[in-house]
């Protein structure tokens, strides 16, 4: 879909870097669609399907942070907030936002953002 010379970003929220428990895939993985890949899969791939891969970066500090903040944020509104989600849609997303943040403070999921090239 590239044209040569084109260039694509795509991070990965899930790229598994640590041990984890069923229970926190589960929860990692409850708002979605996912495939969790091991390091060095992204890259592999992009290469298989013939890009160049100009950078890598990891963003996981980031993600750590934000997730915190969401959560925090929702909890500081909480009444509000379970008016318009009811109280199980909260206690979920919750959840969802402190396993994000704490597998990724503890380095055990990483979200890493890629930019590709396709050659000319």
């Amino acid at each position: 879909m590239l044209q040569p010379g084109g260039r694509l970003l795509f991070t990965d929220p899930v790229t598994v870097t640590g041990i984890l428990t069923s229970d926190e895939i589960a929860i990692r993985t409850s708002i979605g669609y996912f495939l969790l890949a091991p390091p060095g899969e992204n890259e592999r791939l992009l290469t298989e399907a013939g890009l160049s891969l100009l950078a890598v970066e990891n963003t996981t500090e980031q993600l750590a942070a934000v997730a915190r903040r969401r959560h925090d944020a929702r909890a500081k509104h909480a009444e509000a907030v379970r008016q318009v989600e009811g109280n199980e849609a909260f206690e979920g997303r919750q959840r969802f936002f402190d396993t994000v943040a704490t597998l990724a403070r503890e380095r055990r999921l990483a979200r890493v953002a890629y930019t590709a090239e396709k050659p000319t």
